[in-house]
């Protein structure tokens, strides 16, 4: 997870030095959106609900689903 966020930085800061400084707030909002379509959050949500004590092992078959859904 360390790794990643490394990377992302690191591009983070080249892309910045190519891109002009002001942008409004769509191509805010659109460059954000094709950068959450890159990557599967389902590790990073379910390591916070992990973290703040709650267990997938002892939910129901059907609460199991119903939390991948989420």
């Amino acid at each position: 997870m360390a790794h990643r966020l490394s990377q992302a930085l690191i591009q983070a800061k080249a892309y910045s030095k190519t891109q002009k400084k002001h942008k409004n707030e769509s191509e805010i909002s659109a460059m954000l959106s094709e950068s959450v379509k890159q990557f599967d959050l389902r590790q990073v949500v379910f390591g916070c609900l992990y973290r703040v004590g709650l267990d997938l092992h002892e939910l129901s078959y059907a609460e199991k689903q119903y939390m991948e859904i989420i």
